[in-house]
């Protein structure tokens, strides 16, 4: 775990793995690896806890993984944590850009919708039902899936970044 790491003896805590084992129910990470959780944060459980970054931590790879090499970070994630992303580095390289989500309505795309909307312009596409809670998130633009023409001629050749959450 470390040798710095007794002030995280008896705290509730949460490891943020960068190559997967996270659905282990035990696990010997480093402490430099762990985020100590608030006693008092909702979702109070420790299994709604593990549900919300695992949707989060999936949502935050995705737009990393998306981003050519260059050597900065998508900082939009900090703001899950109420931190100021200034104190984490350069701007994302996502800033000003179109990310499309496809699959918006997921756990995993509305929080991809979250995310994205701190750096660029989102637009979504999801079944209607969803229309309302992708909007609240931050998306600029939303089609339902089903009317494919029409989307693929609005938007064809504007979009930096697509994120298919669906597989279709």
């Amino acid at each position: 775990a470390g040798s710095n790491a007794e002030h995280l003896l008896h705290r509730r805590v949460a490891a943020l793995l960068s190559h997967g084992g996270g659905c282990s129910r035990y696990l010997c990470v480093h402490s430099k690896d762990l985020i100590t959780l608030p006693e008092n944060a909702f979702p109070t459980s420790n299994q709604d806890m593990v549900h919300l970054l695992s949707t989060y931590m999936t949502a935050y790879q995705c737009l990393d993984r998306a981003l050519p090499d260059i050597d900065q970070t998508f900082c939009g994630a900090t703001d899950l944590m109420g931190l100021d992303s200034d104190d984490f580095g350069p701007r994302s390289p996502l800033s000003g850009s179109c990310v499309l989500i496809n699959g918006a309505g997921s756990t995993v795309g509305l929080a991809l919708v979250e995310l994205a909307k701190n750096a660029g312009t989102v637009f979504a596409l999801s079944h209607s039902s969803y229309e309302q809670p992708i909007r609240e998130m931050g998306a600029r633009e939303w089609y339902p899936l089903f009317r494919k023409n029409e989307w693929r001629e609005e938007w064809s050749g504007k979009m930096d970044v697509i994120i298919d959450t669906v597989g279709d």
